[in-house]
């Protein structure tokens, strides 16, 4: 057996017993965190199952197969890491405020119909909302269980989920490599120069890896969470974007502009039927807000972010939402013998927009109502 690899295969079975035992012996933990710890735990029982069958193999010691089983164990080194940093930290620190945070989220995991277990969340985000489906867990800010005005983001991570579990963007990456390949072949007819191709190859490379993920995550979220979703995602931008447009040709943008998501959010907003009022008053301030940072869209912008190809993502990601039978929010209705989320992160939205100075009051009363549920 090649000495490094079996030196690595011991060093990872050593991490994945020691992670067990760390799981096996939280005895603390929430009624609805047991589950989710009985997941974990098997899931690491099969990564270690998974090094032995290697260690055992009788072909490792070929050379031949050196890269093949170097390859293995890269792919569990991975998912070890994977765990150990998400599921496993975050049942070893599990405190009073993810208790909360988990369940609210299971809240409105029943209002909105998610099909699937409600997410594990817990605040050890030092950047923001934010998640991997592979473990189920969504990761908010600290102070984030004290506020409203910030958490229809949760619905853009559940948003992410349902992408991952029904591998819902699978169909839709045919209709942006036909869209960008008619753009290529026609800009090839027209003798365009060499960096114009290239530019459109890189907008098809980020939409099929990156930007297509979060608009959809947009689209779903808003569809979910209605107007709260697009207030919520002005002030991150206002807060955190300093490229609206996205238009620094020499960065790396992971995400789509600012501007387009915020386009897709108001034509999802049309599509299930808000008040073109409402729209409107969105709309106005994010216009606001571009005066106000003094940015212009850039040449081409159109090309990276095109209007039909995001009304066509529009159109698909709500014949998908509907198809599994997910809740928009102009379909869930008040019941005044039960406190439903999606609903009173809209009316925070209108009680800031409307009284921002008597808003932290209001909240406070809110969430006082939604911790009584939960008898803390």
């Amino acid at each position: 057996m090649n000495l490094l690899l079996q030196g690595l295969l011991n060093d990872l079975l050593e991490k994945c017993n020691h992670l067990i035992q760390e799981v096996r012996t939280l005895d603390n933990l929430p009624v609805e965190v047991k589950n989710y710890q009985t997941s974990i735990l098997e899931t690491l029982s099969k990564i270690e199952s998974d090094i032995k069958i290697i260690q055992s193999d009788p072909s490792i010691g070929s050379t031949a197969f050196t890269k093949n089983y170097l390859r293995k164990y890269k792919r569990l080194a991975e998912r070890l890491y994977l765990l150990e940093w998400g599921p496993v930290l975050a049942l070893s620190r599990f405190s009073e405020r993810d208790t909360f945070s988990t369940r609210v989220c299971k809240m409105i995991a029943e209002e909105i119909n998610y099909p699937y277990a409600p997410p594990l969340c817990v605040t050890l985000s030092s950047n923001h909302y934010f998640t991997y489906p592979h473990t189920n867990i969504i990761m908010i800010p600290v102070i984030e269980p004290s506020h409203l005005l910030g958490l229809p983001d949760l619905y853009h991570e559940m948003g992410h989920n349902i992408l991952f579990r029904e591998n819902m963007m699978a169909i839709f990456l045919t209709e942006i490599n036909n869209y960008y390949n008619v753009q290529i072949e026609q800009a090839k007819r027209d003798s365009k120069p060499k960096k114009y191709i290239e530019f459109l190859r890189n907008s098809l490379l980020m939409w099929r890896s990156q930007w297509s993920l979060e608009f959809a995550s947009d689209l779903i979220a808003t569809y979910l969470v209605g107007p709260a979703y697009a207030w919520a995602n002005i002030r991150l931008c206002i807060n955190l974007s300093h490229d609206i447009f996205a238009s620094d040709p020499e960065k790396y943008h992971s995400h789509p502009s600012d501007d387009a998501r915020n386009e897709g959010v108001c034509s999802m907003l049309e599509k299930i039927g808000v008040s073109s009022e409402k729209i409107a008053k969105i709309r106005g301030l994010w216009n606001q807000f571009i005066d106000m940072a003094g940015q212009s869209k850039p040449q081409d912008y159109e090309l990276k972010f095109p209007p039909v190809l995001i009304g066509k993502l529009r159109d698909y990601i709500y014949d998908q939402c509907l198809k599994i039978n997910l809740m928009p929010y102009t379909k869930q209705k008040t019941n005044p013998d039960k406190i439903n989320i999606t609903l009173i992160l809209n009316k925070a939205w209108e009680e800031f927009n409307s009284s921002p100075a008597a808003f932290s009051t209001w909240e406070a009363t809110q969430i006082t109502a939604i911790k009584s549920l939960f008898n803390f």
